[in-house]
């Protein structure tokens, strides 16, 4: 019952954007090397942990079917161009995937690399509580060109969401399974949640919606 999936894209040794968190392969794979020190060809051939492979995201886009996708730019270096955004661009635009992406990433820099590549696309801005409070502001959303903002939940209240708001951002927020939490972003008037357990983050959404 998802409205959509979300991914993490990096570009490998060749210039191919595979979907992987992790810079490099050693939690999912037990090896020490990084995803941009191998070529396609040496991913493709590679065990994960329970027995998948790393797709490129031109195939998860193809297996995605009809569903909105959120493409996160992973930024191995934060703050310094790089080949990923030009590259992702690209890969969507092969696949006729544009009109059902949403481009997200921590890194401003990815995100203004990215509408420059294709200025068509949609961004969203991505940061958590760590962040010194300067560099997760909605001016740096603005700066970036995003159209939607991707707080971690402990940062969304009614007011931080309201004030998004009026800024003209959608508001989408991560990562979040619990029931009464959910209920309580609901409320707070978020517009979408990232969730491990769609089905029943839905559930829950839902009977929130009918008492309101």
């Amino acid at each position: 019952g998802a409205d959509g999936i979300e991914l993490d894209v990096l570009t490998c040794k060749t210039g191919e954007v595979v979907v992987f968190h992790d810079d490099d392969l050693a939690r999912l794979a037990g090896r020490p090397e990084a995803i941009g020190a191998l070529s396609w060809a040496e991913l493709a051939k590679i065990e994960l942990a329970g027995g998948q492979r790393i797709p490129r995201l031109e195939d998860a886009l193809v297996a995605a079917g009809t569903l909105a996708v959120n493409v996160e730019l992973k930024a191995v270096r934060p703050g310094r161009p790089s080949p990923l955004a030009a590259a992702t661009a690209a890969a969507i635009a092969r696949v006729g995937a544009d009109d059902r992406v949403l481009i997200s990433s921590f890194d401003p820099v990815a995100l203004v690399q990215l509408h420059l590549a294709a200025p068509h696309l949609p961004l969203a801005f991505l940061f958590d509580g760590k962040l010194p409070r300067p560099l997760r502001a909605a001016t740096v959303g603005m700066l970036a060109g995003a159209s939607a903002l991707h707080p971690e939940h402990v940062l969304c209240t009614a007011a931080t969401i309201a004030d998004w708001h009026r800024r003209g951002f959608a508001v989408n927020t991560w990562t979040v399974d619990d029931p009464a939490r959910l209920a309580a972003l609901a409320a707070a008037g978020v517009d979408g949640v990232f969730a491990n357990d769609p089905r029943a983050a839905i559930a829950v959404l839902d009977a929130a919606a009918a008492t309101a």
